[in-house]
């Protein structure tokens, strides 16, 4: 299970509506798989694959006609299958040097590169998912120091910070390059960035556009204390209002 589909996959209209379709398989055949026939169901697949742009869609995501009850060696095989012609389209679309890749009609692209930028909580993250290609690079320093630290606790991860922030120089200089490596339509970059110099040279240095995500203080507030992941509380609201404090429009 993805990260993103958490939520989807616990909640009561993906459970009511996966029980209805198994029930409905026992009653055509006794629940056998939809692709070989020949073994019992055990997973329920989605014909049309979850991202975070379609999981709202109930079309997509709770829609029967887009479900299969299959057994674990189809389920693996029909992933497979999908990985090796996402591979074969990727093949016909290649980045070159100095960031420019080849659209379905032969004709060059430069590489976008986006810094969406805001306070602690604005919403920043998902403005990407919501604009993301599934094959974009997402440089997020928060991501960056979960992956570090198999997402232990901010105050638990304090000694690795200045390892956190190499890495994502690292990467700030590969995306700068315009390293083939960065195989990728579109890098985005999450980052608070309240001081309006900073946030210019990044830019220029990346050759990258600016994307705002603002919200007022409480707003930013409000949501930072409601996410489970961000444990230290007082040190989130400190975080927050010295970004405003900080702010440069």
């Amino acid at each position: 299970m993805k990260p993103f589909a958490k939520t989807f996959y616990n909640s009561p209209a993906w459970q009511s509506c996966r029980a209805a379709y198994i029930s409905r398989r026992r009653q055509i055949d006794g629940g056998m798989c939809e692709g070989c026939g020949e073994a019992p169901g055990e997973e329920l697949h989605h014909t049309t694959f979850l991202t975070p742009q379609n999981i709202g869609d109930a079309e997509v995501a709770l829609n029967p006609e887009k479900l299969q009850w299959l057994c674990k060696d189809c389920h693996f095989k029909a992933h497979r299958e999908a990985i090796v012609r996402g591979f074969e389209k990727r093949k016909n679309r290649k980045i070159l040097t100095h960031g420019v890749w080849f659209d379905g009609d032969g004709k060059p692209v430069p590489q976008r590169v986006a810094i969406v930028w805001g306070p602690p909580g604005c919403g920043k993250s998902s403005y990407i998912r919501q604009h993301m290609d599934p094959t974009d690079l997402v440089v997020d320093l928060d991501l960056i120091r979960q992956a570090l630290t198999m997402g232990r606790r901010e105050s638990a991860a304090n000694n690795l910070v200045s390892l956190t922030i190499a890495v994502r120089e690292g990467l700030y200089k590969l995306i700068e390059a315009r390293d083939e490596r960065v195989d990728c339509k579109t890098v985005w970059i999450a980052a608070t960035l309240p001081r309006r110099g900073e946030r210019e040279e990044l830019a220029r240095r990346l050759k990258a556009e600016l994307v705002f995500v603002g919200q007022p203080f409480e707003i930013c507030l409000e949501q930072v204390m409601a996410d489970p992941e961000r444990t230290d509380k007082l040190l989130q609201r400190e975080i927050i209002e010295r970004w405003f404090e900080q702010y440069e429009p």
